[in-house]
């Protein structure tokens, strides 16, 4: 984001937590801002899975408000407004609904945790508040073939 009175750039995030599909740089919060306008969505976790040739796809994980559902139209209204408020190079490859979110004990989202989990990378959970809620994000059958 520019700073419209000193037109220096304004960063959300921290460089560990970037993404970078098809070579198009961003943060999860741009994500994030976008999503969680949505009423359905009480929720969300992005991050980067890496396939075999080290190319990278990102992943959008959605924690649903009680009295909605996950579906495909929902998945769809996500994207098309993602497309919408970001730009075509930011919607998510893969949606995927869990129940829970993990945070740190700061309590902020701990997308580094969860990318290393995905892609089967050693991780510490020692400083989450939730720790439980990252068994959802072991083996998930959407994420293996990549």
């Amino acid at each position: 984001m520019v700073n419209p009175v000193t037109k220096s750039y304004i960063i959300y995030y921290r460089s560990d937590e970037a993404l970078n599909p098809k070579g198009c740089r961003f943060g999860p919060s741009e994500i994030y801002n976008v999503v969680e306008k949505l009423p359905d969505i009480l929720d969300c976790l992005c991050v980067p899975q890496y396939g075999k040739n080290m190319d990278e796809r990102v992943i959008l994980f959605l924690k649903i408000r009680d009295g909605y559902s996950f579906n495909q139209d929902l998945v769809s209204r996500v994207k098309k407004t993602i497309e919408r408020d970001c730009s075509y190079q930011h919607v998510p490859e893969v949606v995927l609904e869990v129940k829970d979110i993990p945070y740190n004990l700061s309590g902020k989202r701990t997308e580094v945790i969860v990318k290393k989990i995905i892609n089967n990378l050693p991780h510490n959970i020692e400083t989450l508040r939730n720790p439980e809620a990252l068994h959802y994000y072991y083996n998930i059958p959407e994420l293996k073939e990549f």
